[in-house]
């Protein structure tokens, strides 16, 4: 019989919930990250003692393994959010720099083709002046949730700055890049609720129109301001037009 209960205890006890009753006393083994006290690796014993120097040693292994990953996901954290727009969600600025470089050394190094996008949201001041900035940006991030919501997990979608985002499109020619254009236009401009904005696309594309990032940018930029003068709306291709000075 005590045989029997000595075998049946442990699956007992781990057949219910622990609770505080369970234990007699508790090792509160410190958790050390980036050089600062981040938190404590709690111990629990069901008899009143403390651990030995071998334990302790384990548990402190156990607490510096801890810490290691709390500084690794601290560090991840900063990262994503030092690469993203704090309104939109998307990639900022200087990590769309970052990731059209890489880009274009993959394309050189490879003989791929790509697609860059640049968007200027249209009548985006008049909405601004006419029902405040806290509307403008309700307006920004839903433009943004559309334009991630109609791209490719392998595209990027970026928030150039202002009302301005950009996508980089892997493998497309510009023909391609224009359907998807086209697509991302009336995804806004048909948006449920009316936003009452269109958006104004330029289409650059690699290595066609240029193999340099600087003048891609530029030939990018200058099919964008085209389709501003041609009364917004527009969709332009940086061939269609001479690249800015």
């Amino acid at each position: 019989m005590d045989s029997d209960q000595s075998t049946q205890t442990p699956l007992k006890r781990l057949a219910r919930p622990l609770t505080a009753s369970d234990f007699r006393s508790i090792t509160m083994v410190p958790i050390h990250s980036d050089g600062g006290l981040s938190g404590f690796l709690p111990v629990l014993w069901e008899s009143p003692r403390v651990p030995n120097t071998d334990e302790l040693e384990l548990l402190h292994g156990l607490a510096d393994q801890t810490g290691l990953a709390f500084a690794q996901e601290q560090l991840h954290r900063a990262r994503e959010l030092a690469a993203t727009d704090n309104l939109t969600g998307l990639v900022n600025h200087r990590s769309f720099q970052d990731l059209l470089r890489r880009q274009i050394r993959d394309a050189e190094a490879h003989q791929k083709r790509f697609a860059v996008l640049f968007c200027d949201l249209d009548n985006f001041q008049q909405l601004n002046d006419r029902l405040g900035h806290a509307v403008g940006d309700l307006v920004l991030h839903r433009v943004a949730l559309m334009l991630k919501a109609g791209a490719r997990n392998k595209d990027v979608v970026a928030r150039y700055g202002g009302d301005e985002m950009a996508l980089i499109l892997p493998d497309l020619d510009r023909t391609q890049a224009a359907e998807v254009a086209e697509r991302l236009r009336g995804a806004v401009r048909t948006a449920e609720g009316g936003m009452g904005v269109d958006l104004t696309i330029g289409i650059a594309t690699y290595p066609d129109d240029a193999t340099d990032q600087i003048e891609l940018m530029a030939r990018v930029h200058a099919a964008t301001y085209a389709g501003k003068r041609r009364g917004r709306g527009a969709i332009v291709q940086a061939v269609e037009v001479a690249a800015e000075p």
